[in-house]
């Protein structure tokens, strides 16, 4: 689709990491990475989907990094007639407060990091002799995340806003132009090439754990009866033909070159 002018690259190491979701043990150090990481794709990948509604009205760009002063990860950029659309993605799960200083006991406050990225893509978009408006927005994807504090002025879309904040761009923009398109490529074009996989946790097939694991709980699926597997921990049922194709799936992902042996129960 050419109004998506670059998609994630998180996209294939999500299903990865997926995956890997209980077929390896991590220390302490690598499990908090793992589910930070985890979350976070998780969330771009929700706005990725959902975004497809504006198709016909901005060009999106997707998990674009570039180097400037800094190193900069720009979640969502999407070009519209008169504005650029930033969106900072975050899946926190959580009670959280916010004021007019910004997240309480929060190091790294991401009010503060979307200033600075808007300052940055404003810069950009100068040089280029561009004049378009930068919108930013700090976009929480998790329906289980609370935040106090909240108010109006605030840059900030909650998971209960996010389809009512797409529907407001499209009812906002024309019909997309071949402009738009260009200028995203010329953006796009700035990504600096990092390799999806180069932060994922190191896995053999001696490290990773065999059998049909739960879909939910990521635990060993026990056998109920002769056609069907249950979880010992949530109680979910399955048939075993389901839990045989599902485990074949995550085995092509993380061995391609193994994909086509059989499982083992």
């Amino acid at each position: 689709e050419k109004m998506l002018v670059k998609s994630s690259e998180q996209i294939e190491a999500l299903a990865v990491m997926k995956s890997l979701d209980g077929r390896v043990s991590f220390g302490e150090k690598e499990e908090r990475y793992f589910r930070n990481w985890l979350s976070g794709a998780l969330g771009e990948q929700m706005v990725e989907d959902g975004a497809a509604c504006l198709d016909g009205y901005v060009a999106r760009i997707h998990d674009l990094v570039i180097v400037e002063d800094r190193t900069c990860q720009i979640d969502a950029l999407w070009i519209g007639s008169q504005t650029v659309y930033l969106l900072e993605v975050k899946h926190w799960d959580g009670v959280f407060t916010v004021d007019s200083q910004g997240f309480q006991v929060i190091v790294h406050d991401p009010l503060s990091q979307l200033e600075r990225t808007k300052r940055m893509v404003e810069r950009i978009l100068k040089r280029m002799g561009v004049g378009l408006m930068v919108e930013a927005r700090l976009v929480f994807t998790n329906p289980n995340m609370t935040l106090y504090g909240l108010s109006e002025e605030m840059p900030i879309v909650m998971p209960s806003q996010i389809e009512r904040y797409f529907q407001k761009i499209r009812v906002a923009e024309s019909p997309i132009s071949e402009w738009q398109i260009r200028l995203g490529k010329k953006l796009a074009a700035l990504h600096a090439s990092r390799n999806p996989h180069q932060n994922l946790m190191a896995y053999s097939r001696e490290s990773v754990r065999a059998g049909i694991l739960c879909g939910v709980c990521r635990v060993p699926m026990s056998v109920r009866c002769r056609w069907k597997l249950a979880c010992p921990k949530c109680g979910m049922v399955e048939k075993k033909a389901d839990g045989f194709y599902r485990t074949q799936k995550e085995l092509e992902i993380l061995f391609p070159e193994i994909a086509r042996k059989p499982v083992e129960l």
